[in-house]
């Protein structure tokens, strides 16, 4: 939908991304020996599968004078489900962060309407303490 992107190192054919790593050899050999998609680069490779949609992915691992490389090929699981949930609470977090320093968040007298729960609420601007008090607890002081 255009909110995030990835940079593939390249694409295959219509339905694949490829990512490409060229470790030293004692990463490349402990990748070989695990065989899976290495942890650190876990969460590029499935946010390139969210932000692509594509069905899945390779890694490729290679290491010049190894005598073979890693392949891997990655989909969609619950991992990315997860990833993608991640996605859309920072892009909410985002877009109120960007609303506030835009000028579009709510005015302080706003904010403090919205948080007035009982009288007496006590609150701070600028440095100074305030007293907040609920405009009928006002009228009640001022009929007494």
């Amino acid at each position: 939908d255009g909110r995030f992107g990835c940079s593939p190192d390249s694409l295959v054919g219509d339905d694949a991304g490829l990512e490409m790593k060229c470790p030293t050899g004692k990463v490349h050999v402990s990748w070989l020996l695990d065989g899976v998609l290495p942890a650190e680069h876990k969460a590029q490779v499935h946010g390139s599968l969210i932000v692509t949609g594509l069905p899945y992915w390779w890694f490729l691992s290679y290491c010049p004078g190894m005598p073979r490389q890693l392949l891997i090929k990655v989909e969609p699981d619950a991992y990315t489900m997860a990833l993608r949930a991640a996605m859309e609470v920072f892009w909410q977090q985002y877009q109120e962060k960007l609303a506030r320093i835009a000028g579009t968040a709510p005015t302080f007298k706003e904010q403090l309407e919205a948080s007035i729960v009982h009288s007496g609420h006590e609150i701070e601007q600028d440095g100074e303490k305030l007293l907040v008090m609920r405009e009928e607890d006002l009228l009640a002081v001022q009929r007494k």
